[in-house]
């Protein structure tokens, strides 16, 4: 990863096309890593259901993934839905300033960071989808730039939940309730005749709910 120097004088993180391999070594070394993590599991889980039943061990098995699953997920959004996120369209979006801005540093505990595979590091994540995640804190730390990132604590990230919509008249991200104090005053309903066939038409949202934006980088998982 290098730096690129705008005429403000401020250093912006760039990624040369063959600087991501030698980050975290030969590409080859990797998937061989993969697929050895990947035999020991069906090793491992072939070996309990041989022991235990397929079926009460498929019961252990997803009484914990789809919980760990979910927590996942939402980690993973919240750390693009915070008050101050940057979302835009598609002409103007650009992958720097998406990662910079539209992503946080969600900061957790020790055993957090470890047990999410430092996912809080979002933000080097989409700038760099190829940094492994025990590297991230590194790449982090080692970077200037990355010190203006929005940084979230454990309970900023449970308050994020809130923000769920784009408005793109204020720029920001809003809650529900936010949206319908924006959303225009509806006047006293007019009756009109239904369409042939019975039916009537659907009325239009208000444009305040209808913010779409690309923020993520390239690998999203």
């Amino acid at each position: 990863m290098a730096q690129e120097t705008t005429a403000a004088g401020s250093a912006t993180p760039t990624v040369g096309a063959g600087e991501s391999t030698g980050f975290f070594g030969s590409l080859r070394k990797e998937r061989r890593s993969i697929w050895t993590t990947n035999l020991a599991l069906l090793a491992l889980n072939g070996a309990l259901g041989l022991l235990l039943g397929f079926g009460p061990a498929a019961l252990v098995a997803l009484a914990v993934m789809v919980p760990a699953s979910i927590i996942g997920v939402w980690l993973f959004s919240l750390q693009h839905r915070f008050e101050g996120a940057s979302w835009s369209r598609h002409a103007e979006w650009d992958p720097v300033t998406a990662a910079m801005e539209g992503s946080s540093f969600l900061r957790l505990p020790p055993v957090l960071q470890w047990l999410t595979g430092s996912i809080g590091f979002h933000h080097v994540h989409h700038l760099a989808p190829r940094v492994p995640d025990h590297r991230l804190e590194e790449c982090h730390l080692a970077h200037p730039a990355f010190a203006a990132v929005r940084v979230l604590t454990l309970k900023d990230g449970l308050r994020a939940f809130r923000y769920v919509l784009w408005d793109e008249c204020a720029g920001r991200m809003v809650t529900f309730a936010e949206a319908g104090v924006r959303a225009p005053a509806a006047g006293p309903p007019v009756a009109a005749a239904p369409p042939t066939g019975g039916q009537r038409p659907t009325p239009t949202p208000p444009r305040a709910l209808l913010g779409a934006a690309h923020v993520s980088g390239r690998v999203p998982r």
